[in-house]
C-alpha cells in the first residue's frame, strides 16, 4: 500500500506520528482531485488531452501534462503558461518524450525558461510547480486564439484553485494573456499592456502574481535574455523579500 491509498484518517494519524508531510500529501490529493475534475470536464470546441493517441498524453494525475516535469506542491514559485497544446499538434505523430516529460525540452520556450529560472531565481525548473491557465487542446495550431470566456472559465475552475492549493510565494505568468486573465478573474480589472503589466502585481490569497515576456520565439521582441533580465531580477528580489518575511515569522 502507498500513501496515495491511505484514507484521510490514516494520513492524519501517520502525519501525527511524523511519518509523512501531511501538508504536502494533502496538497497532492487536492491536485489529483482537480485533475480528475478536468478529465471529466468538456469545453467545446476544445478537446481533452485524453482524446489523442488513446489517451497516452493524459495518463497521469496532473491538471495539465506540463506539470509532469515540475510538480513541487510546496514550491515557492509557480510558473503559469497560457495553454499546453493544440489539436493540430496533438493529432500528429505520437511524441514519447512529450508524453513522459509533459514538454519538449529542446524547444526555445523551455530552454529559455530554465535558463532564466536558474540565472535569476536560482531554481531548477523541477523545483517549481508548472501549470497552464487553459486546460484543454484548442482547435487549430499553437498560435490560434482562445476566446476570453473560455480562458476565464479555466481560470476560475482550474488555475486559481491550483494557486490556492499550492500557495506559492510567487506566480510567474509567461506572457501577457495569462496575467491579464487572472487579473480579471480575481479582481475584475481591465487588461494592461505588457509594459504596464510588468510594473504591476496581482494577489491571489497569499500569492503574488507577476508577468514576464513569453520565453518562446517572441522573446526576441523583448530584447532576448538580456532584455527580459530586469523584470526577472525584480521578481527575484521580491521573492527574497517574501522568503525573509516568512523566515522571520517562523522564528517567532
Amino acid at each position: 500500500m502507498t500513501i496515495t491509498d491511505l484514507s484521510d484518517e490514516e494520513l492524519v494519524r501517520l502525519g501525527q506520528e511524523g511519518g509523512v508531510d501531511i501538508l504536502f500529501e494533502t496538497k497532492r490529493r487536492r491536485l489529483r482531485y482537480l485533475s480528475k475534475m478536468r478529465k471529466l470536464d468538456s469545453l467545446p470546441p476544445h478537446k481533452s488531452f485524453g482524446e489523442f493517441h488513446e489517451g497516452r498524453y493524459d495518463q497521469e494525475d496532473y491538471v495539465v501534462p506540463w506539470s509532469a516535469s515540475a510538480h513541487n506542491c510546496n514550491a515557492d514559485v509557480m510558473v503559469m503558461g497560457q495553454d499546453w497544446n493544440s489539436e493540430n499538434n496533438l493529432s500528429g505523430p505520437f511524441n514519447k518524450v512529450q508524453q513522459q516529460c509533459g514538454q519538449i525540452p529542446d524547444l526555445p520556450t523551455n530552454r529559455n525558461l530554465k535558463t532564466l529560472l536558474e540565472q535569476h531565481i536560482e531554481l531548477k525548473f523541477e523545483q517549481t510547480y508548472a501549470t497552464d491557465l487553459f486546460v484543454f487542446a484548442k482547435p487549430g495550431g499553437m498560435t490560434g486564439p482562445i476566446p476570453i470566456n473560455d480562458l476565464l472559465y479555466c481560470a476560475w475552475q482550474y488555475a486559481i484553485p491550483q494557486i490556492q492549493i499550492v500557495v506559492p510565494l510567487i506566480v510567474i505568468c509567461l506572457g501577457l494573456d495569462p496575467f491579464n486573465v487572472l487579473r480579471r478573474a480575481l479582481c475584475g480589472q481591465v487588461g494592461l499592456s505588457l509594459e504596464q503589466a510588468q510594473q504591476e502585481m496581482t494577489r491571489c490569497g497569499q500569492s503574488e502574481i507577476f508577468v514576464v515576456p513569453h520565453t518562446g520565439q517572441w522573446m526576441s521582441a523583448a530584447g532576448g535574455l538580456e532584455g527580459v533580465a530586469p523584470q526577472w531580477k525584480r521578481i527575484a528580489n521580491r521573492l527574497r523579500e517574501l522568503r525573509d518575511r516568512r523566515d522571520r515569522r517562523n522564528r517567532l
